[in-house]
């Protein structure tokens, strides 16, 4: 199931089973449960990761969260980056939480 919500914002979702994409062009290869709701945001692929911060990604993995602006997380597991211009390249359980961490 895909479910794309305000289809005027051009959302994008490629693939996959229960992922949602809400704002300004999000996008969401694909994957299963995962949450895109920042604008101009993407996930590539994985499951339950989630991103709600603008110009912001997250690239696979499982249960990774951004919630910064100009955030990403590349991989891994229960990552989180908050703040702005946080990076995560990947592992497990890492928390970026300052701006330009």
């Amino acid at each position: 199931m895909v479910r794309l919500l305000e289809e005027e914002n051009l959302m994008s979702v490629v693939g996959g089973f229960k992922n949602t994409a809400e704002g300004e062009f999000p996008s969401i290869g694909g994957g299963e449960t995962n949450d895109v709701g920042g604008n101009y945001s993407s996930i590539g692929g994985g499951e339950i990761n989630s991103v709600k911060g603008n110009y912001a990604t997250v690239g696979g993995g499982e249960l990774n969260d951004v919630e910064g602006d100009y955030a990403s997380v590349v991989g891994g597991f229960k990552n989180t980056a908050e703040g702005e211009f946080p990076s995560i390249g990947g592992g497990e359980t890492n928390d970026a939480g300052g701006n330009y961490s």
